[in-house]
């Protein structure tokens, strides 16, 4: 089978035929397979212009096929009935100038090649058709038909059986005698033939009474198809209207019980009500309610609090510069006798500015202590030591007469501005891993991880907030953990880390000398 040029507006293009007076006893898979000859089909609708089945939409992928389709199945006739193809004005508009702009593209020589093309696939389509119309009429052909064709069987074997007994009759002679033997020839043939008739007839009846049988009976099958679809179509509806019916009263009762609850819990508080009203008096001595003794009572009650905390800051206060005084005095007394012990350890010199005996002095003090220098020494680091979280908690400030705010506010800026600031002595940075436990990842680095997660890529994704966690539990590396992040963070991934180790920086010193907002000295 040919295939006619498209144009390209034909392949953008779907039309709609309009199929009117179609059986409504054929199926839609007989109809379907007929109207695909014409071309590819997109869509097919047969049921959304009616329930009578008589009607149809088809949609064609282009123009071509749908010119097609109204040139050839226009009219024809399908199981008795003659089947109406047409367009809306639109598409009939536009066939009209689809075929319009494609005869101005076309030279006389080309127009007359492609009159011929479609000429001769019409021809091949038809033939198509022909094969389709037999099969279809086969199945649902009705039985005014089937009777016709049993009269027209009939009239044919008469017509056989007459030409039989004709051949049989002699040719007639001249004479009498010749003429006598024709006719008892041609009264013994049609005896013959008579009786033959009626041998086929009490075997096999008539061929009309034939076709009238099978009509009935195709009538019949055809009016108990359709009751049966009429029932099931009832069916189906009273099974819908019935569990319609239960959602239904469904929803009715569980609207009424929530009613009768409402109106229940209305009226027990509309009871309370009463009852509060009825028994109210601000005069009585009842400690369900608030009266006007009541309300001074509790002024006097806050008053008498309030009164009691002001002597308690006082005495506070109080015991602070006190324990200010006893640190100026215990610093002072200490000052002193460090300066008497140097002015009594200071050797006098001689003219030659070395101390008599020095060198003998030296020489027997240096046994009784090699290891001086050391140990003064190795008391630095212990001196540091002292410098640990009692030197910075709110009470060893104060007895130390300084604000606990500001003190440790202060020594914060001072870790904050020793922290590196080069990415390369950042990573290299000695961290002490003691200080971060699962009290800091949980309320300062998960926290910080997430917000900054939010920033970068607009989703706080649980995920990556627990990966990043477990990496700085687990004290990874600073540079492994840019490598695992490159693939989410692209170029943001060495920032992100960098500022994540600064703050570990930050607070495993802020939590090494006791200033951490952890420690709960900020209270």
């Amino acid at each position: 089978m040919s295939v006619l040029p498209s144009t390209e507006a034909s392949k953008r293009t779907h039309t709609t035929v309009f199929i009117g007076n179609l059986p409504a006893d054929v199926g839609d898979i007989f109809i379907k397979d007929l109207f695909a000859k014409m071309g590819a089909i997109t869509t097919w609708d047969r049921s959304a212009v009616g329930s009578s089945r008589t009607f149809a939409l088809c949609t064609y992928s282009n123009p071509d096929e749908t010119l097609r389709t109204l040139r050839l199945l226009d009219g024809i006739e399908l199981a008795s009935n003659k089947i109406k193809v047409t367009v809306d004005e639109t598409t009939r508009k536009f066939l009209d100038e689809f075929q319009q702009r494609g005869r101005e593209l076309r030279t006389p020589e080309q127009q007359t090649a492609f009159d011929q093309t479609i000429a001769k696939d019409d021809e091949a389509r038809k033939r198509s058709l022909e094969v389709v119309l037999r099969r279809i009429n086969a199945e649902h052909a009705v039985p005014e038909l089937r009777a016709q064709a049993a009269v027209v069987e009939h009239q044919d074997a008469m017509f056989k059986l007459k030409d039989r007994v004709t051949s049989e009759v002699v040719v007639p002679d001249q004479d009498k005698e010749g003429k006598a033997k024709v006719v008892v020839a041609e009264i013994h043939a049609f005896r013959r033939a008579t009786e033959q008739k009626k041998t086929y007839d009490a075997t096999q009846g008539t061929p009309l009474a034939r076709a009238l049988e099978l009509a009935q009976s195709c009538r019949d099958k055809r009016q108990e198809r359709y009751l049966r679809r009429v029932r099931e179509d009832c069916e189906a509806k009273l099974h819908q209207f019935e569990k319609s019916y239960r959602s239904w009263s469904h929803d009715l009762e569980k609207h009424r019980d929530e009613d009768q609850a409402r109106k229940a819990d209305d009226a027990y508080h509309a009871s309370k009500q009463r009852e509060f009203e009825r028994r109210y008096n601000d005069e009585e001595d009842d400690e369900r309610y608030y009266r006007s003794r009541e309300l001074e009572r509790l002024i006097d009650d806050r008053r008498r609090e309030r009164l009691q905390d002001e002597r308690d800051a006082r005495a506070e206060q109080r015991e602070i510069e006190a324990e200010q005084k006893k640190a100026e005095a215990a610093k002072a007394k200490t000052e002193a006798s460090a300066k008497d012990t140097e002015t009594k350890d200071t050797p006098t010199t001689d003219e030659a500015g070395s101390p008599p005996g020095g060198s003998l002095s030296a020489a027997k003090r240096a046994p009784n202590n090699p290891f001086g220098q050391d140990e003064e020494q190795e008391g630095e680091p212990s001196a540091k030591k002292k410098d640990s979280k009692l030197d910075y908690t709110p009470k060893a400030l104060r007895a130390a007469g300084l604000d606990p705010k500001a003190a440790r506010a202060e020594k914060r800026k001072e870790i904050a501005n020793n922290i590196p600031a080069d990415k390369a002595a950042v990573f290299a940075y000695n961290m002490n891993w003691s200080m971060v436990d699962d009290e800091l990842i949980s309320k300062v680095v998960m926290q910080w991880v997430e917000k900054k997660v939010q920033e970068l890529i607009g989703d706080a994704d649980p995920t990556l907030i627990e990966f990043v966690c477990e990496q700085v539990k687990s004290n990874a590396q600073p540079s492994q953990i840019v490598s695992e992040l490159e693939m989410i963070l692209d170029d943001d991934a060495e920032s992100f880390v960098m500022r994540l180790w600064r703050l570990l920086i930050y607070e495993c010193e802020a939590r090494q000398v006791g200033v951490s907002s952890l420690d709960g000295g900020d209270e």
